[in-house]
């Protein structure tokens, strides 16, 4: 299952819904422990995995939704790039931090108080 990150760009390429999450997650976990550059593998499953609890447990509109599935696929696309490529730690941890920084913009997904 754990494939390459050639393979999980190209699942992460099928679209954010529910049951796809599910398998980028796991791809993601699994390629983590096999190459190098565990980090952003880490780091994207865990946005990933924000991104699943927040469409369990919040109502949101089908255009916000779209917006979340395009710009974090965008940004994770970019950030895997600059590991297919072996760009420098600086490169990947800004685009890292991009698709950090964009996780972090949506709605929260847990209740508040």
């Amino acid at each position: 299952m754990s494939g390459s990150i050639v393979d999980l760009r190209a699942a992460l390429a099928e679209g954010l819904h529910t049951d796809n999450l599910d398998r980028v997650i796991g791809m993601c976990d699994a390629l983590a422990a096999e190459v190098g550059r565990r980090l952003p593998l880490f780091i994207l499953a865990a946005c990933l995995r924000r991104v699943r609890l927040l469409k369990q447990e919040v109502p949101i509109q089908a255009s916000v939704v779209e917006q979340i599935d395009r710009e974090l696929s965008d940004a994770a696309d970019k950030m895997l790039e600059a590991v297919i490529q072996g760009l420098t730690k600086d490169d990947v941890w800004a685009r890292a931090d991009d698709l950090v920084a964009k996780t972090l913009s949506l709605p929260p997904a847990y209740p508040s108080g």
